[in-house]
């Protein structure tokens, strides 16, 4: 697998994502990530749709930088934390600023406990053994040939 490919199941939240996807819908993703854009073939940002932090992991940061866990799918609270997380919602480019005011609290109408507790599970899966290695979740995918 070359490095690119090998970057993208690394850094994405792909290995996550693809446990509530049929295989049809795996090799569209992938499709849409590595080939290149055509009227059969929509361009697709290979890694988030949108950027989540949390304030406090941001405060705490000497550096701050962008994790994987808050970019799950239906993750709104920092596993950490316990707090709200909150998105970009400012001007495209600027999102590695980690400028507050650009950034608004994730909307949920779910309860905060359930939010908390969905947020748990899902960082569980992500950090599972057959999460983190690269060859486990490769095997879990669509061999794209």
């Amino acid at each position: 697998m070359d490095l690119q490919k090998e970057s993208y199941y690394v850094t994405s939240t792909f290995c996550f994502e693809l446990f509530g996807m049929s295989q049809e819908r795996q090799l569209k993703k992938l499709q849409a990530v590595f080939w290149p854009a055509d009227k059969l073939n929509r361009s697709w940002y290979p890694f988030f749709t949108t950027l989540k932090i949390c304030p406090q992991c941001i405060a705490e940061d000497g550096v701050p930088y962008i994790r994987k866990s808050h970019q799950l799918s239906g993750v709104c609270t920092c596993h950490k934390h316990g707090c709200h997380l909150l998105e970009y919602n400012g001007k495209p480019g600027n999102e590695m600023n980690f400028n507050l005011e650009d950034y608004q609290e994730c909307q949920s109408e779910i309860d905060i406990e359930i939010l908390r507790a969905y947020t748990s599970y899902a960082v569980k899966l992500l950090e599972a053994k057959n999460m983190d290695k690269f060859g486990k979740c490769e095997k879990s995918t669509i061999s794209m040939h």
